[in-house]
């Protein structure tokens, strides 16, 4: 599952309510920040019960430097703040990270030089890649 910005959220949403839908999820520049972070409360009920439910999905999650630091350029902008305030990388990188210390097959790969707008273009060639690779094989405990 694919998905970027609000789509992103959504990809967030469905691994964390329905968690068995999708092999591999991926959310580029996923609007954590919407609705007081509310993302992160079914995160927090996932990680609760996902040991019972064996969830075993890859999920990777990409976001442009200049979606939460703007360019000197852009710091005229009025919205400059706003994006800032947002913290568009930071979420996406503290999110994954604590999903890969629960156990998940979690990654955050950031796009020097990106914005919101721009940083799609290199999320779908890598999703692309995500979607068709060939799964890794995990290594035996027992050796």
């Amino acid at each position: 599952l694919f998905g970027h910005s609000y789509g992103g959220l959504f990809t967030l949403h469905t691994l964390f309510t329905r968690p068995g839908s999708f092999q591999r999820y991926f959310a580029a520049s996923p609007s954590i920040w919407w609705n007081q972070r509310y993302i992160l409360t079914e995160k927090a009920a996932f990680l609760d019960r996902k040991d019972s439910a064996g969830t075993s999905g890859m999920v990777r999650f990409t976001v442009g430097s200049l979606e939460q630091s703007p360019s000197p350029l852009q710091q005229a902008n009025p919205r400059a703040k706003q994006v800032a305030d947002r913290r568009q990388v930071d979420n996406s990188r503290e999110l994954s990270a604590e999903l890969r210390a629960a156990g998940l097959d979690a990654e955050f790969v950031l796009f020097e030089n990106e914005n919101h707008g721009s940083a799609r273009v290199p999320a779908v060639n890598q999703a692309i890649r995500f979607a068709f690779a060939a799964p890794v094989p995990k290594p035996d405990p027992a050796r």
